[in-house]
Formats: C-alpha cells, structure tokens, sequence
C-alpha cells in the first residue's frame, strides 16, 4: 500500500468513527428518560381550578401533572398532555386549601424525574345566588347560597351613596345551605345596595358577592 492509498484509507476510517459516534449519541440521546421539567408555575387561582405552566423538557413527547393535598393525599393525576398547561379542576381542588403540584415529561422511555413541587393555597369560595326574598317600606330580607368551608360569621354590608352606611356581623345559620337576614329601620326615601361575604378565619376572607339593590319605596 502506497502513501496514497494509506491517507485514502485513514480518511475513510475517520468518517466512519465520526459517523458511529454521532449515531451512538443521538441513540442515546433518544433512549433517556426526559429531565425534569423546570420553571414549574402555578396561576390564575381561583376557589376551585388553578393553571400549571412549565418549560418543556428536552426529549418529552408528554407530561404527567399530579396533584396533592397539603396533607400529602394524591387529589387528582393528569397523564398524556401534550402541551406545557394544564387546568387543575373542581374534581380535584376546593376552596381555602393549601395544595402542590408537580411535573414530569415522558418517552418511549418511560417517565422522566418529577419537577421540585411547587406550593400553592386555593381562595376563600364567595357568597353566591344574594337575592331579596321579600322587602317593605323599611326593611329588606335577604338569603344566599352557603359557600364551602367552615364558616366563622358573615358580614353583610349596606352602601349608600356609594360609602359604607352599616357593616353587620351574623355568627349564626353558618352551616345552613341558605342562610337569611332581615335588615330593618331602613329609609324608604333613599336606595341601597348589599352584599354579603363569609369570614372563615382572621387570615381568610373571601370575597364580597354580587349586589342587591333596594330602590326608593317612597318619593
């Protein structure tokens, strides 16, 4: 073998390493388990559904999403998404309660590591379905629909004009579906407007419900 012939061959040999390489990396780039997946948020939390958002891992051709209970208690799984959100719902989410959640990117593979857990609490639930269930010259009876959780007291508050003219504290019916208050002594030549919120702790309060207006009775 000539000089010729031998650099023809070595040249040949290279290429062929090189290409046996680059096989061998992508084969094994393909046939790991994705990494966990990083910048784990959750959003938009609201008394019973949040939003978890992630970056995508390298190498995932799907997530698995699970949820648990503050207490550690599994409360809802989420397998096969395919894009990096995902809506945590009703099923598996109440109001006033601390929550975590974590991902992992999956492959033929199987299952990557789960991202670090990331903690979240949901909102106190609002006051719904405030309507008057009778009203006079000068009083008004008002009922709403009980939201989830252990309740503490009520405050239901009467604007007129639009500032704060009462502010009242109910502690009892806080386990019934439909709690009820007459509001008395009331002017029928002014217009006023109430909304009702529940009170479950110092540290939670949850939002005031829609309005109730009560017009001028009298001109």
């Amino acid at each position: 073998m000539n000089y010729t012939q031998l650099r023809i061959s070595l040249s040949f040999i290279a290429v062929l390493t090189t290409a046996f390489i680059a096989v061998a990396q992508s084969a094994l780039a393909v046939t790991d388990p994705p990494p966990a997946p990083t910048n784990v948020q959750v959003s938009h939390i609201q008394p019973r559904s949040a939003i978890v958002t992630w970056d995508a891992s390298p190498t995932a051709d799907s997530y698995i999403l699970e949820a648990y209970g503050g207490s550690g208690t599994q409360v809802g799984i989420y397998q096969n998404i395919t894009s990096t959100s995902k809506k945590v719902g009703s099923k598996a989410l109440k109001s006033n309660k601390d929550y975590y959640v974590k991902v992992r990117g999956v492959n033929d593979e199987g299952g990557g590591l789960f991202s670090k857990p990331v903690y979240f609490r949901t909102p106190p639930a609002k006051v719904v379905e405030l309507r008057a269930l009778e009203s006079g010259t000068d009083y008004i009876r008002l009922q709403w629909h009980k939201p989830r959780g252990t309740i503490k007291y009520y405050l239901i508050q009467m604007k007129r004009k639009g500032k704060v003219r009462r502010l009242l504290k109910k502690t009892d019916q806080l386990t019934e579906s439909y709690p009820t208050i007459t509001i008395r002594n009331l002017n029928s030549m002014r217009k006023f407007r109430f909304r009702v919120r529940a009170v479950f702790n110092k540290a939670n309060k949850g939002p005031y419900s829609d309005q109730v207006i009560l017009p001028k009775r009298r001109s």
